[in-house]
């Protein structure tokens, strides 16, 4: 299981960079910036094939802070139907504090 808080995370592309830098060793973590989506997103796949594990589960807690930039929500939870991570099964939980006023 991988845990992130997205409280100071304003994008998919820096919530894509956590998630890299949470499945590699403390001396090879890659840098915040610099980085092309497309190759973060190759870097996480290249990470969950080569998993010890049969199932790897993301939570990102306040992932409503991440705002519109929603890409990542769509890559991680479709990584495998997509054949993008063919050794290890995906899953997401996404937990958002936001709440809804329901109209009286």
């Amino acid at each position: 299981m991988v845990k992130i808080v997205c409280k100071s995370l304003t994008s998919s592309y820096q919530v894509s960079v956590r998630l890299v830098n949470a499945l590699r060793d403390s001396g090879n973590k890659i840098s915040k910036r610099g980085h092309a989506p497309g190759d973060i997103y190759e870097m996480l796949w290249e990470h969950l094939n080569t998993l010890d594990a049969t199932h790897c589960l993301f939570v990102l807690d306040e992932i409503d802070s991440v705002g519109d930039d929603d890409d990542v929500l769509y890559e991680l939870p479709r990584c495998n139907d997509n054949n993008n991570v063919t050794e290890t099964k995906v899953g997401v939980i996404g937990i958002s504090a936001y709440s809804m006023k329901v109209p009286e």
